[in-house]
């Protein structure tokens, strides 16, 4: 993934107030290929309505959180680093697990490829 490609998708996540079918596909497209179908958008998984599906956006070397409450908030931290809560990945979502989910991992995933400007992505609105 672009850098730019990673800050656009940011964007749209960071706007989402619930799970869509657009930003599943806008995900699919972008992940590295494994022989799918990426231009039918109708094969996306849900990634930001199932958590089975944003569970698929997590490398092998991710441990993951959801806490629900008020809002849902999803942490993801790497084996390879010692992050504590205040260093994780972190989103939020209103009353969708998966929607935060999805968030986290493909924030954890820019951070290890050293993309920048993604700081404003981890803020709580």
């Amino acid at each position: 993934m672009t850098e730019q490609s990673y800050l656009e998708l940011f964007a749209a996540l960071d706007k989402a107030t619930e799970p869509s079918r657009d930003l599943d596909a806008a995900i699919w497209r972008m992940l590295p290929p494994d022989g799918g179908d990426r231009t039918n958008p109708y094969n996306a998984p849900r990634f930001t309505r199932s958590i089975d599906a944003a569970l698929m956006l997590m490398r092998k070397h991710y441990l993951w959180q959801l806490k629900q409450g008020i809002e849902c908030t999803a942490i993801v931290w790497w084996l390879e680093k010692d992050w504590d809560d205040t260093g994780a990945p972190t989103a939020y979502s209103t009353t969708y697990p998966a929607l935060a989910l999805a968030k986290a991992a493909l924030l954890a995933r820019a951070v290890e490829d050293r993309v920048t400007s993604t700081v404003s992505a981890t803020d709580k609105p």
